[in-house]
């Protein structure tokens, strides 16, 4: 079987999420290749790639990736005899030893044939959006069970780890409520939007107009909170604009920290009297911004620190900044939008 290298390589590419780091199941750290698809599948996520291949094994994932990426001829064929794959592309031929029977194959029909027999809901056209605006807000913390999930219930898509909260409502209902862990859901950002989803008791299936379907294992709830009244709760004594160069500003004290561990990466916002002073500092140095309001604080000065890129998405969705005794409420100007609750460090 010929196939073009380019596409195969952007098919690859695409499934790697569904591709565990270490081999906790046998073979999930191989690519699956089953004649019309490519597929991934790591227990957590697995994601089914429609692509003419004509053989049907698994290969580790690293050797096949790495090789079709060095070669340079636009044309590869496939050839399986018995449990070794011949690979050629221009004067390249490869030998590689793969899995014929395989029990991660068992797990990737069983995937396959709950796509066949589920009713598909069509999507919100704004669901990815709300799974990015609200992942970020989960724990980290995998033992905290449900505040690792995005929440998805109804219009509203929800999430929450003690210190911060988003809350986004859709233009649309979905019709089944669920609950997947952020980590996994925001993979799926990695393709066009999803179009239509299915749920089954264990898994939701994602599917994209290119036929792609994106599989994110489920959270079951064992304690579900009633987190819209940490919002419509919400106090608050000062009402603050946020200026249209706040974003830009974090961008710029950002690189500061660029370079450290996802986890590590935050920069310190700090509110005093009319203006709000941004900072990111590392080893690397400090970078600071100030950004003057409209309007003198009514309130203490008070600081918060957030991931940058988090808040650029945050701040591009919302106009103001309501300030309690202990948090602060991101809202948008629409009654229906986006807000997003943070811990505030409040100064004498």
């Amino acid at each position: 079987m010929e196939v073009n290298r380019i596409e195969l390589i952007e098919a690859l590419t695409k499934i790697k999420p569904g591709i565990a780091s270490k081999e906790y199941l046998e073979q999930s750290t191989h690519f699956i290749l089953d004649n019309d698809f490519i597929i991934s599948y790591n227990d957590e996520i697995s994601i089914s790639y429609p692509f003419k291949i004509g053989v049907s094994c698994t290969i580790e994932e690293g050797m096949l990736y790495k090789l079709v990426s060095k070669m340079e001829e636009d044309i590869v064929s496939f050839e399986l005899k018995e449990n070794i794959l011949r690979i050629k592309c221009g004067d390249v031929k490869a030998k590689l030893p793969v899995v014929i029977d395989s029990q991660i194959i068992d797990y990737v029909n069983k995937l396959s044939d709950e796509h066949d027999k589920l009713d598909w809901h069509a999507l919100p056209k704004d669901f990815i959006d709300a799974v990015k605006l609200c992942a970020f807000s989960a724990s980290t913390d995998k033992t905290i069970n449900m505040l690792s999930c995005v929440w998805v219930e109804g219009k509203d898509v929800l999430s929450f780890d003690k210190y911060r909260a988003s809350w986004y409502q859709m233009e649309k209902e979905v019709q089944d409520n669920f609950y997947i862990e952020a980590d996994h859901i925001t993979k799926i950002g990695g393709f066009e939007d999803p179009i239509e989803y299915c749920i089954s008791k264990a898994w939701a299936h994602f599917q994209m107009g290119t036929g792609v379907v994106f599989s994110a294992r489920l959270v079951l709830p064992d304690k579900l909170l009633d987190l819209r009244s940490k919002f419509d709760g919400f106090e608050h004594d000062t009402r603050i604009s946020l200026p249209d160069n706040l974003g830009k500003a974090v961008d710029i004290v950002a690189l500061a920290i660029e370079k450290r561990e996802k986890l590590d990466q935050k920069i310190t916002l700090e509110f005093g009297e009319d203006l709000i002073r941004c900072i990111g500092s590392s080893e690397r140095g400090t970078i600071e911004q100030e950004v003057h309001l409209d309007k003198s604080l009514t309130c203490d000065p008070f600081a918060f620190e957030a991931a940058p890129r988090s808040m650029m998405e945050v701040l591009d969705k919302v106009d103001y900044l309501l300030v309690g005794k202990k948090a602060g409420m991101f809202r948008s100007k629409e009654k229906k939008g986006f807000q997003h609750m943070i811990g505030l460090i409040m100064k004498e």
